[in-house]
């Protein structure tokens, strides 16, 4: 089989919608790098402080006039093949490409080569004011190849297995509408590893009848880790955005390298010197088994099986030994039982049964002590992003009643 589409998405309302709230005038949200108002958290300063400071930056959102839809193409081809034993594999190979993804850019950050970080005033702003101006607009890109191998079989009414492996390659120079370049004036260096860039992906799972009617549902989930972007933790050109990416460092005497088990990088780079690629970092991998025990209590006639008459047990046939001139025949195949109106079935899940820690992506600020930590679970299927409240293994009972 083989297809191609293409698929368009929206800029949601909810984005409009923030771009019309903060527009510098109905809701104002300001920069402040003041040690005597930073030193007031976790108080909020008072609007006699904040005016007192006077020419505050303030930051401004707003919505690109050529702003457009994004659109996929999704190409994708794949082979199927019967095996023995009710056993089906399916080979696919999908070709995925997006352009004019959303992205948000500092449209009014200093011109690069103004800004010096030892003076937060500075840099000359190309529309004249000190203010910071995110523009949400749709010039990224998006590419993906995937390799794709499933395999299913239902080998009775009692046992059903279903695996999956994905071989994955995916890059883009934006992870989404809030993903903003850690140069607004070169968007070049962007285009790296995107953040679904996880390159192998597992997932096996079935269903087998167990005695006393339970049914029991294993599903085994794993792949390997998810990017992170490693930056500097300081705002070196002055956007206010702390997302600069250090150097591979060239020379590891040079003071302030900084040595990781993910590599040697430079925060301080020279002119020249090769950036660290976006989301270079590797976050750990995931591995969970969820295990699902249910039964199903059916009860109540059918309507139309009350008012049947009931069917003959037998009917007449030849002797069960045969004649010459007339074979036996075979006997009749017992009926089966007629279905239920009702049913109730009880389940109990167990989400991560051997408890596997599963961590989220590291924290990837080299100016941070935590660096290289993970400070939070990756969630419950891993692709949440992190969730420090969720449980690393959770038992939930349910409940189901069908008619």
């Amino acid at each position: 089989r083989g297809g191609f589409g293409v698929f368009y998405d929206r800029f949601l309302e909810n984005t409009t919608l923030i771009a019309r709230r903060y527009n510098g005038i109905n809701v104002r949200q300001f920069f402040v790098s003041d040690p005597a108002v930073l030193d007031l958290f976790p108080q909020a300063p008072s609007a006699d402080l904040l005016a007192s400071l006077g020419g505050l930056p303030q930051t401004i959102r707003r919505v690109a006039d050529d702003l457009r839809e994004p659109y996929t193409m999704q190409a994708a081809f794949s082979l199927e093949r019967q095996l023995p034993h009710r056993t089906t594999a399916t080979i696919s190979f999908v070709a995925t490409r997006v352009l004019h993804s959303f992205r948000t850019r500092n449209i009014n950050a200093p011109v690069p080569g103004t800004f010096a970080p030892d003076d937060p005033e500075s840099g000359l702003r190309p529309l004249g004011t000190p203010d910071n101006v995110l523009l949400y607009e749709s010039s990224g890109r998006f590419n993906q190849r995937q390799l794709i191998i499933n395999v299913n079989n239902r080998l009775n009414d009692r046992f059903t297995l279903f695996a999956n492996y994905t071989l994955n390659k995916a890059s883009s120079d934006t992870d989404g509408i809030n993903t903003l370049p850690a140069n607004s004036y070169d968007l070049s260096s962007e285009y790296g590893r995107s953040s679904v860039d996880v390159r192998h992906l597992f997932f096996v799972g079935g269903s087998f009848g167990a005695p006393f009617g339970i049914r029991l549902s294993p599903f085994v989930l794993a792949f390997s880790g998810r990017p992170f972007n490693i930056t500097t933790g300081r705002d070196a050109n002055g956007d206010t955005i702390f997302n600069e990416r250090p150097a591979f460092a060239t020379d590891l005497s040079k003071p302030g390298v900084v040595v990781t088990e993910f590599g040697a990088f430079d925060p301080n780079p020279e002119p020249g010197q090769q950036l660290v690629p976006r989301n270079f970092g590797n976050g750990p991998a995931f591995f969970a088994v969820t295990l699902t025990a249910s039964k199903t209590f059916n009860f109540g006639d059918m309507p139309d099986a009350r008012n049947a008459a009931p069917a003959a047990a037998t009917r007449p046939t030849a002797s069960a030994q045969g004649t010459a001139s007339q074979p036996a025949r075979p006997a009749p195949a017992p009926a089966r039982p007629a279905p239920k109106r009702f049913g109730l079935t009880l389940g109990l899940r167990v989400q991560n049964i051997f408890n596997h820690t599963n961590a989220a992506a590291p924290v990837g600020n080299l100016s941070s002590p935590l660096f290289g930590f993970s400070t939070a679970s990756s969630g419950a299927f891993g692709f949440g992003g992190g969730n420090p409240a969720a449980g690393n293994r959770r038992v939930e009972a349910q409940l189901r009643f069908t008619f």
